[in-house]
């Protein structure tokens, strides 16, 4: 293992020396002194691959080499062909992120090099005549996840005597013009799959040609505007993530080693070539190629993993295919392979077939070790390379993995006398951090978004077991800049994303995300500054209140939940306007803004949310109770229920005490219609928490409890059949080990104050220890004589206060 990412490469910038109205106005981030740069002839909105390149002298070997870096869309940066940082990170344009470096660098001779990549947009859900080929099939894209202005370089140099020497539009900038070496096919046969194409590199064209051109400005510094006219395009903002991770790995286990087949896979083949395979993977030990074959390996890398591709090859010409897929698939003789078929065991593959995607390279005759250029990440438990050798020998003499990710390091620890649970525990944090990158992704196989409903997930787990909350942060900005792109000023469901999607229920929870950060992080200044996008949003569901005294219809996709029998995830009534669920969802949204009103001093405001609550909590317990069979109904127009009705009465606390009963009993004992999937159970788990029903939250961790004996190494989406084998939302269980598990909860803002209230259910013994921002805490408890005594530890200054009632 090596780890390629410096730890000093980004450093974090003074703030930005503007007000965010003047963004494109007057100058503030200072990149927006240099020029942007592209290829002669070339428009900005087509496909390009570029590579651009500065030779330069620096003369004091004491000084690091200091730079503010960016591009549209994608640029990988290297120093003397030493990889330095990968980005932008995702955002809109009217944050364009810039990455701001700062690198320990020797006197002498030097060579900056940027990989510079754009693809074009989709220009909406269904394609336009531009984006179809000859034949009527949909052109390759860029992943939806990226936004774009037009392609673009800029690099600037911190120190102004160091601009002459770096500066894009003022030092000697050149490119290769590498866009024909690569060709590209949409990915359409994996269901819903929204990453960016396959590619296929011809890497003699990339590697062969030394032809450079100079650099051309096509847009230059931000000058001053005195009228008020904007500049379109990007507003540069600093970027404050961390650079992503980037970890060489191998290792794992080849479990089929085959000629070239479409058949079912059987385990295994001839001893001596599995076993060569295998060395070169955990001992690097190369494998010979003979002339004239084709070979496929399935690679099992026994855990998930997000990376590019990394192959090292020398001899003769070969093509290689590195494809990439969660499982293997079952499908009868008689049936057509679809990703909608089962996966079954993840673990198993004989009989089962290969349904991936990934990139091909087709390697020329070197005497020397060529590698294999990367261009986008992918993820995934297998591999599946394919080799066809021509008419000389290969050898393969790297085969590997460089792995990335954010870089979280897990602060909490937690041990029981459950061992099975404790064995769970970092799956959950694997399955978490495998969807971190420079966003929160639903989930990095399929799509690579960041959707409200589930970052609200991942920022909770964030909270309670990790220091590093930036990319939580990052996720909170982002959904208030959407709100910039709604006709009905909505939060977008899904952001960054080039194609917008609205939910007004996914929405109202970005509001929850606030609350939640206000709660487990001390930074009142940063929740301020998002009272603006709360009271715009909720001043926009208010007037769309019935005479009813509830919510009409409402924008977008009214997604709850995916529950079977519901339509694309929508509650009886969620698409009609009359749902008790949406409803709830609002009194939510509004204790939440009231909560937030309070904290920040805003006294009139709490009031009026608290009002609009309390009204609207009314009115629907008024229109959706049925009092024959004491529950909350979804909708007036079905007699059908959920558990999501009544977990959402519950979490409002404005339930009169027959009316709590009434809806928890109906949880615990009634045959309601529609039950929590794997997402909506964190609210169900709440529920229990809240109300001290530890036998029925531990009954219902049985399904993450048998995650292993079905094989899988990560979070499903789903219950089976899952699409996703990876989904950070699927996270939440370790939340709750933590705050509801070991009771731990923030009751003040900052979490100044804490409530602890374990609820051990049959443990015999447990240990929590959790991050703070004062330091840590630790719970721990330890049942002698059929008495669970509990021992706290919190930092220094905290109050706290414990509830022993569940031991």
């Amino acid at each position: 293992m090596s780890i390629l990412t410096h730890p000093d490469f980004r450093f974090t910038l003074a703030p930005i020396d503007r007000l965010p109205g003047d963004a494109n106005l007057i100058p503030g981030h200072p990149a927006e002194l240099a020029s942007w740069i592209w290829a002669q002839n070339k428009r900005g909105q087509e496909t390009a691959f570029l590579e651009f390149s500065l030779e330069f002298d620096w003369a004091d070997g004491n000084r690091p080499l200091e730079l503010h870096v960016t591009a549209d869309q994608r640029f990988q940066l290297y120093l003397d062909g030493q990889d330095v940082a990968f980005g932008p990170d995702r955002s809109d344009l009217g944050h364009w992120a810039v990455s701001s470096l700062t690198i320990p660098v020797s006197a002498g001779r030097h060579t900056l090099t940027a990989l510079v990549w754009t693809l074009p947009l989709a220009s909406g859900p269904q394609p336009s005549p531009e984006e179809m080929d000859a034949e009527g099939n949909r052109l390759p894209i860029a992943p939806m996840a990226q936004m774009s202005y037009r392609g673009g370089f800029l690099l600037c140099a911190v120190k102004p005597d160091d601009e002459a020497l770096l500066n894009t539009g003022l030092a000697p900038w050149t490119y290769r013009d590498l866009t024909n070496a690569v060709s590209m096919k949409r990915v359409d046969n994996l269901r819903y799959h929204d990453i960016g194409p396959s590619f296929t590199v011809n890497v003699a064209q990339w590697f062969g040609s030394d032809e450079r051109k100079q650099a051309v400005v096509f847009r230059g510094p931000l000058n001053k505007q005195h009228t008020g006219v904007v500049r379109q395009g990007w507003a540069l903002d600093r970027s404050y993530l961390p650079e992503q991770k980037r970890v060489r790995l191998a290792g794992g286990k080849v479990r089929a080693v085959r000629i070239i087949s479409e058949d079912s896979w059987r385990e295994g083949g001839q001893a001596e070539s599995i076993a060569g395979w295998q060395a070169l993977l955990c001992d690097a030990k190369l494998v010979e190629i003979p002339a004239d074959t084709n070979v496929e390996v399935l690679w099992d890398f026994e855990e998930y993993r997000c990376g590019y591709p990394l192959i090292e090859i020398v001899g003769g010409e070969c093509h290689i295919e590195f494809e990439w897929a969660e499982s293997l698939y079952e499908c009868a003789a008689d049936q057509l392979l679809t990703a909608s078929r089962s996966k079954g065991h993840r673990g198993e593959i004989t009989g089962k077939f290969w349904l991936g995607f990934g990139d091909a390279f087709n390697l020329p005759k070197s005497s020397e070790i060529l590698t294999a250029p990367i261009i986008w990440w992918r993820s995934g438990r297998y591999a599946r390379l394919r080799i066809r050798s021509g008419n000389e020998p290969v050898s393969i003499r790297r085969l590997g993995v460089v792995t990335t990710g954010y870089p979280f390091n897990l602060d909490a620890q937690w041990e029981s006398s459950d061992t099975e649970w404790d064995s769970i525990m970092p799956l959950m944090a694997k399955g978490l951090e495998y969807c971190a990158h420079e966003t929160w992704t639903d989930c990095p196989y399929y799509e690579q978004m960041m959707y409200v409903g589930d970052t609200r997930l991942h920022g909770l787990s964030n909270y309670a077991c990790y220091r590093d909350d930036r990319i939580s942060r990052r996720a909170i900005d982002l959904f208030d800049w959407s709100r910039i792109g709604s006709l009905g000023e909505l939060v977008s469901e899904r952001y960054p994303c080039h194609l917008r999607q609205e939910s007004s229920s996914y929405a109202m929870m970005w509001v929850w995300m606030v609350h939640d950060f206000m709660m487990w992080r001390d930074d009142l200044d940063f929740v301020r500054d998002r009272i603006s996008g709360i009271r715009n949003l909720l001043e926009k569901f208010i007037p769309q209140m019935t005479n009813e005294g509830v919510l009409g219809q409402i924008a977008g996709w009214q997604f709850v939940d995916w529950v079977k029998g519901w339509k694309s995830g929508c509650g009886p009534g969620t698409r009609e306007g009359d749902s008790s669920i949406l409803n709830l969802h609002l009194v939510l949204t509004l204790r939440c803004a009231a909560e937030i009103e309070a904290a920040v001093g805003e006294p009139i405001m709490q009031k009026r949310y608290m009002a609009f609550a309390e009204d609207l909590m009314e009115a629907t317990l008024r229109l959706y109770w049925d009092s024959e069979r004491n529950l909350l109904l979804d909708s007036r127009m079905s007699p059908l229920t959920s558990e999501h009705a009544q977990v959402l009465a519950l979490l409002t606390c404005m339930l009169s005490e027959e009316h709590e009963a009434a809806c928890l009993d109906a949880l615990l004992n009634a045959d309601l219609d529609a039950r929590c999937t794997i997402y909506f159970s964190h609210y169900l788990l709440e529920v229990f928490a809240r109300y001290g029903q530890s036998e029925a939250y531990f009954e219902h961790l049985k399904f993450w409890r048998g995650l292993p004996e079905q094989g899988f190494v990560s979070l499903p989406e789903a219950p089976e059949p899952a699409r996703s084998d990876c989904h950070g939302w699927g996270a939440h269980p370790m939340f709750h080990t933590y705050a509801s598990v070991a009771g731990v909860r923030p009751v003040a803002p900052g979490f100044r104050q804490i409530r602890i209230k374990p609820m051990p259910g049959p443990l015999g013994f447990f240990r929590a220890e959790m991050p703070h921002p004062l330091g840590v805490i630790t719970v721990s408890g330890e049942r002698v004589d059929g008495q669970m005594t509990i021992k706290v530890s919190v930092p220094e200054g905290v109050k706290y206060e414990i509830d022993e009632t569940l031991c």
